[in-house]
């Protein structure tokens, strides 16, 4: 690894780390509670910008691979609205991922 890619693997792996401190008392239906009427609630957050590191990270790291589509379809604009949590994956599903 270079330089470049060793900060950024720590940068990520800290990320992570506080996400998980930060959810680590929170339901996944508390997570799918929106805090506004028109804001996006927390799981799909999640979801949406681990779907977004991991884009990002295949198209600047070799060897890395986006999430599977089946997996990021859940975190569309199109999906956004959705309140249901059965359209969603697990807090610890998409924390794992």
């Amino acid at each position: 690894m270079t330089a470049t890619t060793d900060l950024l693997a720590l940068h990520l792996a800290w990320n992570l780390e506080i996400a998980q401190m930060t959810l680590a008392d929170m339901t996944d239906a508390e997570l799918i509670q929106r805090p506004a009427p028109t804001a996006n609630h927390a799981l799909w957050q999640l979801g949406h910008v681990t779907v977004s590191e991991a884009q990002e990270l295949s198209t600047l790291i070799p060897g890395v691979t986006a999430c599977p589509e089946s997996f990021a379809a859940r975190f569309t604009k199109e999906t956004q609205g959705l309140n249901e949590i059965s359209n969603f994956p697990s807090k610890d599903e998409i924390l794992a991922e």
